[in-house]
């Protein structure tokens, strides 16, 4: 960190981190599903939402999120 700007923080503060975003990384869509039985929601995304939105032309990957994972 330049010391220029770290001068300008209190004394008791550790120092910031510093990352490189890229934009472009940042998700353009996201599906919300909702219901009672999270478990048959999570399950209906793996097995039939992700297969299909993975083959879409252009889609780089799909993440699903939420809802307990199968052991």
């Amino acid at each position: 960190m330049r010391s220029s700007a770290r001068a300008l923080l209190p004394r008791d503060v550790e120092d910031p981190s510093v990352a490189r975003v890229d934009v472009n990384a940042a998700p353009i869509m996201t599906y919300t599903l909702s219901g009672a039985d999270t478990q048959t929601l999570r399950d209906f995304a793996e097995d039939e939402l992700r297969p299909l939105l993975e083959q879409v032309d252009g889609v780089a990957s799909m993440n699903v999120s939420g809802g307990r994972e199968r052991q």
